[in-house]
């Protein structure tokens, strides 16, 4: 009777070391899956970071062609060699300009040089605070370059 306890006893000794044999190796691939795991998402978010910094960059390459461009029009209205058609508001009245003249919408007349000298302060105005504009959106998108250092 004591030697089928003991049996019994070494039998349930085996199984239990088995057993916790079988945990220590699950315990084991589970640290390796996470380790795995933690790696790829810090590869994802390294190319995240770097895909959001390529796009940073190149809107602020594109604002400062847009920048560029719109101190040539600046120039060239400083130069009266502005070509381009737009519309404004001069001392409340629409106007639109053709490329060569300043023409009131409402009358379908050429305003007078007063009007007209107006007509260019507002216009240049208008594309002076355009660029004032680019040139904060290009500093936020540098001050958001600094996140990623």
């Amino acid at each position: 009777m004591l030697r089928k306890t003991l049996i019994v006893a070494g039998i349930i000794a085996l199984a239990s070391a088995a057993s916790l044999s079988i945990v220590d190796e699950i315990e084991e691939q589970m640290r390796e899956m996470e380790s795995k795991l933690n790696e790829h998402i810090q590869l994802q978010l390294k190319a995240s970071n770097l895909m959001s910094q390529k796009m940073i960059n190149e809107s602020i390459a594109d604002i400062q062609h847009n920048m560029q461009k719109m101190n040539e029009t600046i120039l060239s209205i400083d130069q009266r060699t502005y070509n381009d058609t737009a519309f404004l508001t001069v001392n409340g009245l629409p106007v639109f300009y053709n490329g060569e003249k300043f023409i009131d919408s409402v009358f379908l007349k050429k305003l007078d040089q007063n009007a007209t000298e107006t007509a260019w302060s507002i216009l240049k105005n208008s594309f002076e605070t355009s660029l004032l504009n680019l040139k904060i959106t290009e500093k936020n998108l540098k001050n958001s370059l600094l996140n990623f250092l």
